[in-house]
């Protein structure tokens, strides 16, 4: 059910980008540093804006995660290390007994 819907919902967006190129093939002017400008059409602009974006969001947010990730890790192991210097209380304590 979850697959049926993932495929509707891509569709849709298919659509309706397909529809917003159709409609925005005007020509637009894009002007870079040093003098450097070129023509294309203005949902080519926006489709390649809206790409740059996703991505640079998707390795700003990779970074967060590989840095939480390695956090955890840390946090792990000092779990691991707390309970093997418990276990080995108890261990001391039940041999004094």
């Amino acid at each position: 059910m979850k697959k049926i819907i993932n495929i509707l919902l891509l569709l849709v967006f298919f659509v309706l980008a397909f529809t917003f190129a159709q409609k925005n093939q005007q020509l637009v002017s894009i002007n870079y540093y040093a003098g450097l400008s070129t023509e294309t059409q203005v949902y080519l602009a926006i489709f390649v804006s809206l790409g740059i974006g996703l991505i640079l969001g998707y390795l700003i947010s990779m970074a967060a995660r590989l840095r939480t990730r390695g956090e955890m890790k840390k946090a792990q192991q000092q779990a691991k290390d707390a309970q093997e210097r418990l276990d080995k209380i108890k261990n001391q304590q039940e041999l004094a007994t």
